[in-house]
């Protein structure tokens, strides 16, 4: 293997005044003094530019670290705000009673009583928003919204109110060891449906809507008003 040879050469003109010049000769041929000049930067420059690239990926994550904090705090700040307007009551109706349902006697069409737990969550007005749009298309239908706490929501019971439907809110805490959660909710619902409607007997239908799914009109009117005993239908099923 050859190693650089550097030599220097003396290149006169006519007149005899002469000019120093550095060669440098490599394995890839000889190289002129700006050549070795342009080699010797190489390496510098490519270390500014890795110096760089690095200061602009630390900007970068510093402006991500600041949204993502920035997020947080919104979150937190609207959970704590809802939490400022509770209820301090157990239960809420709407004005209108569904009374009309049970003593109807005239009336073949089924009600159906939808119940649904809920809880604090960021996204939650949002969910429920879009269900109570669902609902309030649906004729003969009471609400029982069971709120997973000691106290109720008044954003939540502001939104029922809008809705115009039949509802009951209910406020039940969760018990501690329950597989899943919104089990406390579905039982105290089902509590509720038999002491307050026990006398529709076959006339009405129980189904559990959760709050953050969306629901297809034609399921109520189609397929959960004929239900006899009971109805299952898979999670995204096709009509």
């Amino acid at each position: 293997m050859i190693a650089n040879l550097e030599i220097l050469v003396r290149a006169e003109d006519n007149y005899g005044s002469g000019t120093l010049l550095k060669l440098s000769i490599s394995e890839r041929g000889i190289l002129s003094e700006e050549q070795m000049r342009l080699r010797k930067l190489k390496f510098p420059l490519k270390l500014n530019n890795q110096r760089s690239f690095d200061g602009i990926f630390c900007t970068l994550q510093a402006i991500l670290a600041i949204i993502v904090i920035i997020i947080q705090t919104c979150i937190i700040i609207y959970l704590v705000d809802e939490r400022n307007y509770e209820i301090n009551e157990s239960m809420k109706t709407s004005n209108n009673s569904s009374m009309q349902y049970i003593n109807n006697k005239n009336n073949s069409n089924r009600t159906i009583i939808v119940i649904t737990p809920t809880y604090l969550r960021f996204a939650r007005l949002a969910d429920m928003t879009r269900l109570s749009q669902t609902l309030m298309h649906i004729n003969q239908l009471i609400w029982i919204v069971v709120e997973d706490a000691e106290q109720l929501s008044l954003p939540v019971k502001q939104l029922l109110d809008r809705t115009g439907l039949q509802y009951y809110y209910l406020a039940v805490k969760h018990r501690t060891g329950m597989p899943v959660r919104g089990w406390t909710g579905r039982d105290a619902g089902l509590n509720f449906v038999r002491k307050k409607f026990a006398s529709m007997g076959s006339k009405a239908v129980v189904y559990f809507a959760d709050d953050d799914n969306t629901y297809d009109i034609r399921l109520f009117n189609q397929y959960i008003r004929n239900v006899e005993k009971i109805g299952v239908w898979a999670v995204g099923m096709h009509f």
